[in-house]
Formats: structure tokens, C-alpha cells, sequence
């Protein structure tokens, strides 16, 4: 039988226990952003040297006279734009920006903005994907919610702890199944890994359906070695200039990227090509503007992200919204 003290020093080392434990949790995933901070900038200081120094080029290959102009060394076909696209994709920002039924906007990245999106025409949808301290990948833009005036991290909270507007993401597959074009920015590897799982037990047409975003070619590489159906997307967080976006588009055809997205006002006529060239699919993130939305259309772009679902959804079916 345990005497009071006992049960007291018991008690005292089950907290520290989870008091370290929490630590050690903290750290590692301190350690993980570090490295892919390192990672990083390790990736533009390579760009920058491709820009400046081009590898020569490949016998049977295009080569580059710079700035996406190119010249052919032997005639080839035209790589087309992959098995990702039948036709033009759009995407709801965070699911789009809707007032709410007592005013105000609906909560971003929640079911409600959601279906509100699918039903205005929507088949493609964005959000920002985080991974809870008991493995569920939930939907959410801040990488923090708030507990009063204090901000907690995802990763630290258990998914039921989470404020009730923030999604899981088989809250969503429950929802809408595999028919949606579901495009997700996961910042860190483990995000994407438990995407892909989700989307799986889901089924269907959900894993073929699933975009997954990053900057990072480690993240892209090991998505891919756990799926071949996932779309994978180099997603630019800036404007880059011109040479560094050249070199960047080649780096990421050559690692098997499928689709090339990219801040819209970095796109050209001449870009598009070279991404088409490369047999990659062109995405523009932040088109919020009808006019340049139709621009885009007509410069070849594939795709775009926006906030405002009338561009969302004219992009897809015809002309822009203006």
C-alpha cells in the first residue's frame, strides 16, 4: 500500500516526466525547422549559382540562351502539360472569403467556407495543413490558435482541444469525399506524410486529387517515395527574379515536380512555355483581380489560387470575373 508520500514523490515524477517529455518535443521541432531553414537557404544559394554558372547542357536536351528564351539543340515534341490537368483548375484561397449568415465573414479554412465555396462552383480548394501533437492532420492558417489572449502551437494541443472551427482533414474527406481538388501547404514533411495517409483511408479519387505544396525538395521527395499518385507542387512563398525562377523550374522538373506555382505577377508568356516545355503544369498564387485572372488565361497559365470565388470559379468555366 502506497503511504502518502509515496504517492506525492509518484505524482511529483509523473510531472516532470511530462514536463521533459514536452520539452524534448518543443526542441525537436525546433531542430526540424532549423534544418529546413537551412535547407532553405541552401536551395537559393544554388539557385543563384545555376543563374550565374548554367550547367551545360544534356546531349538530345534543350538548352537555355537565358531569361526562358531557348534554343533547340535536336527537334523534340513538346512536352505536354502531365496526367495532373484535363483543363483549367482554380482554387479557393483558405476556401474563399463568404459573409456569414449573421454577417461578417465565415471563418477561413473551415468547413463552412468550404461548402460554401463548393456550392458556388468550386472544385478546387486551399488551406494550410498542420499536424496535432497526437498525429491529426487538421486544417488551419496560423501555424497557433488562441487559447484567450495566449497563442498555442497545433503541434502542441491535441486535436479535440482545438477550437471547433478548425477542421480535420478527414472532417473534410467525411464532407466532401474525393470530389474535390484539394490543395494543401504543408510546412513540414510529416504534414504532407500524414495527408497522404488520411487521403488514402478516404479512398476513391482522394489521393489522385491531392496537391501538396512546398518549397522544400526534401519534403517533395519524400512525398513522392509514399505516393505516386499525389500531385506535388513547387510553391514559391516570393518573387523570385527572373534567372533564379528559370534555374528553379528546371531544378524541379528534373526532380519530377508535377506542377510549378509561383506569386502571379512572376509570370510571363515566355515562362509559361518553358514550364509547359518542362512538362510541368503553371499555377499562380494570389490572383485576385478579374482582369489579370482573364490575362492569365490567355497567357497559358493552368491555374490559379484567389480569394474571391467569382474568379474562382469564371476561371475555371470561361472568362474571368471582372
Amino acid at each position: 500500500m502506497l503511504t502518502g508520500s509515496s504517492s506525492e514523490g509518484i505524482g511529483f515524477l509523473g510531472t516532470r516526466f511530462v514536463t521533459v517529455h514536452d520539452r524534448l518535443r518543443t526542441w525537436k521541432v525546433a531542430v526540424r525547422a532549423l534544418r529546413d531553414l537551412a535547407e532553405g537557404v541552401l536551395e537559393v544559394v544554388t539557385l543563384a549559382s545555376d543563374s550565374v554558372f548554367p550547367a551545360p547542357p544534356v546531349a538530345g536536351r534543350e538548352k537555355s540562351a537565358g531569361l526562358y528564351s531557348r534554343e533547340k539543340e535536336t527537334a523534340q515534341p513538346e512536352s505536354e502539360p502531365s496526367r495532373v490537368l484535363q483543363g483549367p483548375i482554380s482554387f479557393a484561397h483558405r476556401g474563399g472569403r463568404h459573409e456569414g449568415p449573421h454577417g461578417g465573414e465565415l471563418p477561413e479554412n473551415s468547413l463552412e467556407a468550404f461548402q460554401t465555396a463548393v456550392d458556388g462552383g468550386a472544385r478546387g480548394i486551399e488551406a494550410d495543413a498542420w499536424v496535432t501533437v497526437d498525429g491529426v492532420c487538421v486544417l488551419n492558417h496560423d501555424p497557433f490558435v488562441w487559447d484567450g489572449p495566449v497563442p498555442r502551437p497545433i503541434w502542441e494541443l491535441a486535436a479535440s482541444k482545438l477550437p471547433p472551427h478548425v477542421p480535420t482533414l478527414e472532417d473534410f474527406y467525411e464532407r466532401f469525399g474525393g470530389e474535390v481538388e484539394l490543395s494543401l501547404d504543408c510546412r513540414s514533411r510529416e504534414v504532407g506524410i500524414r495527408a497522404i495517409e488520411t487521403a488514402e483511408a478516404a479512398g476513391g479519387k482522394a489521393p489522385s486529387r491531392l496537391w501538396l505544396c512546398s518549397f522544400l525538395y526534401s519534403h517533395l521527395r519524400d512525398w513522392r517515395k509514399r505516393s505516386e499518385e499525389v500531385i506535388l507542387v513547387d510553391s514559391s512563398p516570393v518573387w523570385w527574379p527572373p534567372r533564379l525562377v528559370e534555374a528553379r523550374a528546371r531544378r524541379s522538373a528534373a526532380r519530377g515536380v508535377d506542377a510549378f506555382n509561383l506569386y502571379h505577377a512572376g509570370w510571363t508568356p515566355a515562362l509559361v512555355d518553358l514550364v509547359h516545355e518542362l512538362g510541368m503544369v503553371a499555377l499562380a498564387w494570389g490572383v485576385n483581380d478579374g482582369h489579370k485572372a482573364e490575362g492569365f488565361k490567355s497567357m497559358g497559365v493552368d491555374g490559379i489560387y484567389s480569394d474571391r470565388l467569382e474568379i474562382v470559379v469564371s476561371f475555371r468555366e470561361g472568362h474571368a470575373a471582372a
